[in-house]
């Protein structure tokens, strides 16, 4: 008994991965990007969830699914504008993120007030996140991706 695959070999290549940098990934046509503050750019497989809201001083971008289990109704698009307006209000982004413990699903959030900037992902750290590091020797720029 033969299978067929539902999706091709190029549909599967890094299948709802992600990279965030200075700069978009060159030579992935199909892929979202978004820049997200000055020198912050994201380059998203076309079939990861992506919802980004801003305004003049903040940006809230939300990657997987973001749940509230005690209001199942709220989408990604809902959370990220409540998050907004909490950036909005003056808190410590430390404070913000300290919140987060009551949200539940895959995701990685990134947040942006002005020229503060903080990643985060789910507690189960099931959407993982790696990263550059600099050493005094090499200065690499700041990369994430998922893989």
């Amino acid at each position: 008994m033969a299978f067929a695959l539902r999706h091709s070999p190029e549909q599967l290549y890094c299948r709802r991965q992600f990279a965030l940098g200075q700069e978009f990934l060159p030579d992935l046509p199909d892929w979202q990007r978004l820049s997200i503050a000055p020198g912050l750019c994201l380059t998203a497989h076309p079939e990861l969830a992506v919802t980004h809201r801003n305004n003049a001083t903040a940006s809230v971008t939300i990657l997987g699914e973001l749940l509230e289990p005690m209001r199942p109704d709220a989408s990604n698009d809902d959370i990220a504008g409540e998050l907004l307006t909490a950036l909005n209000s003056g808190g410590s982004l430390g404070d913000l993120t300290t919140g987060l413990s009551r949200y539940a699903g895959r995701w990685i959030l990134i947040l942006v007030r002005n020229h503060e900037r903080r990643l985060v992902h789910d507690a189960a750290g099931t959407r993982q996140v790696f990263y550059t590091s600099t050493d005094q020797t090499r200065p690499l720029p700041l990369w994430c991706a998922s893989q």
